[in-house]
């Protein structure tokens, strides 16, 4: 049950992209630009899985006993620059991916890895970073459509109202504890 509060509270209440800001701008592009290589998503998943697991893994079994815990953000970007780059090396990708997937990537994987208690802990923490980028990807492809119903280009409104409308869904979703329905705000 534990680990599904922590599922639930890395996806709505403390989501990775809207909190954290981990992704919000690969968000908003793919909300402009549709779907080309398949592949890339499914070896950016893998290596963030692997280099979580491998991050903590280090780091609990290494760092911990030495009393060198402050050193974990180091050995996390070592080990993800390195299943990065063997990832990269397998499957040949056909396009030049900028350094911002490099960062999201690396921000999940640090964000699992700091955040977590266990390796089962550190999992849930990166498919729920994942699932929050799921579920946002749909809601920027409509309001993409949206604002751009009425035939004009996408300019610098679209990323201005983009901004406020993910500013709104981050409110409603972070106000939930302070309203008047929930009856312990009043207590």
């Amino acid at each position: 049950m534990i680990y599904l509060d922590s599922f639930l509270y890395y996806t709505v209440f403390a989501s990775a992209v809207l909190i954290y800001g981990i992704g919000i701008n690969k968000t908003v592009d793919i909300g402009i630009t549709k779907f080309e290589d398949f592949s890339f998503y499914v070896k950016s998943v893998v290596v963030i899985a692997l280099s979580s697991i491998a991050s903590w893994l280090m780091t609990h079994y290494i760092l911990v006993p030495v009393n060198l815990i402050e050193l974990y953000p180091i050995v996390t970007f070592i080990v993800f620059a390195c299943i990065n780059s063997l990832a990269g090396a397998i499957i040949s990708l056909k396009k030049n991916t900028s350094g911002s997937e490099f960062a999201v990537s690396f921000l999940i994987t640090l964000l699992s890895v700091s955040e977590s208690t266990s390796l089962l802990d550190t999992i849930v923490i990166f498919f729920s970073c994942i699932f929050t980028l799921v579920l946002l990807i749909p809601i920027c492809i409509t309001f993409k459509k949206r604002v751009s119903s009425d035939g004009r280009s996408l300019d610098e409104n679209y990323y201005s109202f983009f901004f406020i409308f993910i500013a709104i869904i981050l409110i409603s979703m972070t106000v939930w504890d302070v309203v008047w329905f929930n009856l312990g705000a009043i207590k």
